[in-house]
């Protein structure tokens, strides 16, 4: 009887086990705890965070030369403002590093108070002649100073010249006249230039501002992407009865000559005839030196003989006697002459103000 019974029991179990399993054939099981919701189905993804990007470097091809009817530069002018804290921190700053030595840092600070205005007669009196002295001993000798960002040194290869359209002044845009290099570095003339020995390069162009006020003309120093340098202050003579015309002008292409024969202007009562260098109705001295220019404005565009040059008449420096053009004396026009660019595309700038 009991073995009966254990052997229907085992029977019962197989059949159980069998209905199971094709129970499981039939349909598979599937967790619904493991079901994953849709793609993009999530309420609250929460913040995206954007990973930086690692920054490029930037590439700047190099600046072509500018047309030739644009100026290099315009002269910064001064502001008129009262004297301030600031101004005259900078100048103290400016006067103690002149006396310390310093030659770079006391020719910034100063030239930065000179044009940042608000200087008063007395500080600007005081500053002008220290700053054509720290001009004179940085940028119109040979030596080149450590930090000196408007100056470069230069090895000339054999055959090399300065000027023309391959010398060392037009390939390496340096925008001042050859004879200016010349003169920095001592060399009496450009042909005594000698390959492999070093010479002292300066970026320009300068920029000129005459005042009829002060009948003056302020010269600057003033290379693309650099603050002005104050260069000179020196005399001048003007028109009477106001006649030098005002507004912006630059060089005219080829308008610096030399001893070139002088046509008298109507109002000089003189024949319209050249006049020779050398006669005694030559007007131009004995330099001989025009700086022609050209107007930029609208209302001085149409003006015509109106230039800068030297005069035989050196006691009307510094009065208001000429028939309207800008009168420098012999030494003064000779450096304006070296300074102020005519070249290929850029002119220097010069303006006449009240």
């Amino acid at each position: 009887m009991k073995r009966n019974t254990s052997r229907m029991l085992i029977i019962l179990c197989a059949i159980l086990v069998s209905a199971a399993v094709v129970v499981l054939m039939v349909k598979p099981w599937r967790p619904e705890a493991l079901a994953l919701p849709p793609v993009g189905s999530l309420e609250d993804p929460g913040p995206v965070v954007a990973m930086p990007e690692s920054p490029l470097p930037v590439i700047t091809a190099p600046t072509a030369t500018p047309p030739a009817v644009e100026p290099a530069a315009e002269p910064v002018q001064p502001q008129s403002a009262q004297a301030n804290v600031e101004t005259n921190e900078l100048v103290a700053r400016g006067l103690a590093a002149s006396a310390g030595g310093r030659h770079i840092q006391a020719r910034t600070l100063l030239s930065e108070a000179f044009f940042a205005g608000g200087l008063s007669p007395e500080q600007e009196a005081k500053i002008v002649p220290e700053m054509e002295r720290l001009f004179n001993e940085t940028i119109l000798s040979p030596r080149i100073f450590d930090g000196d960002e408007y100056v470069e040194q230069c090895i000339p290869m054999p055959g090399q010249t300065l000027a023309g359209s391959r010398g060392i002044v037009e390939s390496k845009c340096l925008y001042v006249p050859a004879n200016f290099i010349v003169m920095v570095n001592r060399m009496g003339s450009g042909q005594n230039m000698q390959a492999g020995k070093s010479i002292k390069l300066v970026k320009g162009p300068f920029v000129a501002r005459v005042y009829k006020s002060r009948l003056a003309m302020d010269l600057y120093l003033q290379p693309e992407g650099r603050p002005p340098l104050f260069a000179r202050r020196l005399p001048v003579g003007l028109g009477k009865d106001g006649a030098t015309p005002s507004g912006r002008w630059r060089l005219i292409a080829g308008g610096k000559t030399e001893r070139k024969p002088w046509t008298p202007t109507a109002g000089s009562n003189l024949p319209p005839a050249p006049i020779p260098w050398g006669h005694p109705d030559y007007a131009l001295g004995f330099k001989g030196m025009w700086i022609g220019l050209a107007g930029l404005d609208a209302d001085n565009q149409h003006i015509t003989d109106f230039g800068i040059h030297s005069t035989s008449d050196q006691d009307s420096i510094g009065g208001e006697t000429s028939l309207g053009c800008v009168r420098m004396k012999d030494a003064d026009i000779e450096l304006v002459f070296n300074m102020l660019y005519d070249g290929r595309g850029v002119f220097s700038v010069v303006e006449v103000v009240d």
